[in-house]
């Protein structure tokens, strides 16, 4: 018997080197990444407008009621063909690149347009401060920034961030297989009626929930009698995973068939008892092959 620290330590050193494969971010949710994400360019790429309204200087607008020229209209995924000069402003939406000579952004809703073509502004609200309304290049993100660490959980969040970022895929951890198989006679399946002395076969639920919570691939195999022939049908047919999990069978008792089976079918005992309640038949081990 060995202690729960060791046992894991085992469990650690004889676990094989995890296969990761380049994927598109649409077949990545919930995966692990194989390596860290460095940013190859600042977010926003450009000084953005963050409302509808003007670009100005500040320095041209310090009262309330400033008339400026309005020089031409921007829209988000277009640039300003010419800057901004004193006593001039561009008419501006949100999203689009601030131009150049600008440093601050007044909300159209403050505002008051003359002239036939619109081509004077009052500004009735002066901004407070420079850069008002503006988010400024790479606030989010400077380029060479680590963004995602290795091993980092993709969820949608994250899986935006790197389509922002022009990631169109990344290295992941390939998910392992994990075979479930919950051993004995008295295993019932849920919803089904109990028979004398029968239980519910709870274990096989709990177990897939729990693999798929941890971001591996769950292959539940269910329930097998106490029985040499059926059990070893079965374990041979969960060592097809990458990991075999079975519940049961593990004991002293004389159904406890499973360590006799996994060793004929060429499954080497790493441990058997770990000294911890409950748990403490615990029975470790790897297949020659890997």
């Amino acid at each position: 018997m060995i202690e729960l620290a060791t046992a894991r330590a085992r469990v650690r050193e004889n676990v094989p080197a995890v296969a990761i494969r380049e994927r598109r971010l649409a077949e990545t949710l919930d995966c692990f990444l194989a390596e860290s994400i460095y940013s190859e360019m600042d977010s926003p790429p450009y000084d953005k407008a963050m409302v509808d309204g003007y670009a100005l200087r500040a320095a041209d607008v310090t009262a309330a009621g400033v008339e400026l020229a309005v020089i031409e209209e921007v829209f988000a995924g277009q640039v300003a063909s010419q800057a901004i000069a004193p006593g001039t402003a561009i008419r501006i939406m949100t999203g689009a690149p601030v131009p150049s000579g600008a440093d601050a952004v007044v909300m159209v809703e403050t505002t008051e347009c003359s002239g036939a073509n619109r081509e004077r502004v009052r500004i009735d609200a002066p901004p407070k401060r420079p850069w008002q309304h503006i988010l400024p290049r790479g606030t989010i993100v400077r380029q060479g920034d680590m963004v995602l660490a290795q091993g980092k959980r993709l969820r949608p969040v994250e899986l935006g961030l790197l389509a922002e970022l022009g990631y169109a895929q990344v290295p992941v951890i390939v998910p392992p297989r994990v075979a479930l198989v919950q051993t004995g006679d008295e295993l019932v399946a849920p919803g089904d009626p109990l028979g004398p002395g029968q239980i519910r076969n709870s274990n096989g639920i709990l177990q897939e929930m729990l693999v798929r919570r941890m971001g591996a691939e769950a292959w539940n195999l269910g329930p097998v009698a106490d029985d040499e022939s059926s059990m070893r049908q079965r374990i041979q047919q969960g060592l097809q995973a990458d990991v075999l999990l079975v519940s049961g069978g593990v004991s002293m008792g004389d159904k406890d068939l499973v360590p006799g089976i996994l060793k004929q079918l060429g499954v080497e005992c790493i441990f058997h008892k770990v000294h911890m309640r409950p748990g403490q038949p615990i029975w470790f081990g790897v297949r020659a092959d890997g």
